[in-house]
């Protein structure tokens, strides 16, 4: 949302006539003099009419703010900067190699890389689209094909293409692999290996693993004492024992 509102005041301020494109908009012409445009590019409100504008903000709300979700806003924020320096660089290195055009600015260039992402990460799902469904894998082709023409097609766009394959290794093979272990940072353990019999739980270390005390919430361990939990449990506890006292029965047992 900070990305989208940030988005839409640039859009007024463009409409205001301030030169917004060339400030933030990344051009191999101006580069490095402009050294911060690699960080601000997609930033640039898209041009052409409002329809389109309000087009790419809601793609991006969409996709995006899944992809966000997902992984948390920390390392999503992470994941946009990444792409948004690594795409300005490629398309400068295409600029100094083949005089391609390596001018970027706004949403669509870096939604590609992040469809792709979502594909991944939603591969079962199906979205309509004015009534069509349409699989997740269809939108990571359609993503490819927006970084392509976000880098201005031709052989340009050819030399964004590699963000595509990093995202996809991302995804699929790097942290943020389905096999992947947050808490130990080694590959997720499966019931079916050999030498992990089901209902035992640790590293695999070629050994008979060991059982794992668990809460009936599924944590591995303890919760920490929360006082506004306990100040929670403490004001339902009073509340239940003064609606018993009105009732008219007695409890005879001592507390």
């Amino acid at each position: 949302m900070g990305v989208i509102v940030t988005v839409a005041v640039f859009y007024f301020l463009e409409l205001a006539r301030v030169p917004v494109e060339a400030w933030l908009a990344f051009n191999p012409l101006t580069f490095p003099a402009t050294f911060w445009t690699p960080l601000t590019w997609f930033l640039v409100p898209d041009g052409g009419n409002p329809l389109s504008f309000l087009f790419s903000l809601g793609w991006f709300y969409l996709f995006a703010g899944s992809v966000e979700r997902a992984y948390g806003t920390r390392d999503f924020g992470t994941i946009l900067l990444t792409l948004s320096v690594t795409m300005a660089l490629l398309a400068w290195g295409g600029f100094a190699a083949f005089h391609t055009g390596g001018f970027l600015l706004g949403l669509t260039a870096i939604m590609g890389p992040l469809m792709i992402a979502w594909a991944m990460i939603n591969k079962g799902e199906t979205l309509t689209f004015f009534f069509l469904p349409i699989p997740a894998a269809v939108f990571g082709v359609i993503g490819v094909a927006m970084t392509w023409y976000g880098g201005g097609g031709g052989l340009g766009g050819l030399y964004l293409l590699p963000v595509c394959a990093a995202m996809y290794w991302y995804v699929t093979r790097g942290r943020y692999s389905p096999d992947y272990d947050y808490r130990n940072r080694n590959p997720r353990l499966r019931f079916d290996e050999p030498d992990m019999p089901t209902g035992f739980s640790g590293r695999r270390t070629g050994i008979e693993g060991r059982r794992t005390e668990r809460n009936l919430d599924d944590s591995p361990t303890p919760r920490p004492f929360n006082i506004l939990h306990w100040w929670r449990e403490r004001q339902e506890k009073k509340r239940l024992e003064e609606i018993f006292r009105r009732s008219g029965f007695t409890d005879e047992d001592d507390r």
